[in-house]
């Protein structure tokens, strides 16, 4: 299990979907993003959904690489 950080979107996103393993949540802090206000969770994945997304070239430790494959990758496409 790895421990990273997300947005509240991307979060609402998992949980909406529940297609990614959730274990944990933890609030992590505030942050600006285009003037408004968003909250930061800790969350747990596993040792799959974390091979996958590093396949995918994005940075674990940036919470918006992150955050916007999530929601991304969860994103009906037309």
């Amino acid at each position: 299990m790895r421990r990273i950080v997300i947005r509240e979107d991307a979060l609402q996103a998992i949980k909406d979907r529940a297609m990614f393993p959730l274990q944990q949540q933890q609030e992590a802090g505030d942050v600006v993003v285009f003037g408004k206000t968003v909250k930061l969770f800790f969350i747990e994945i596993d040792v799959d959904v974390e091979r996958h997304i590093r396949s995918k070239g994005v940075n674990l430790d940036d919470v918006n690489q992150v955050s916007d494959f999530i929601i991304s990758a969860l994103t009906t496409r037309h």
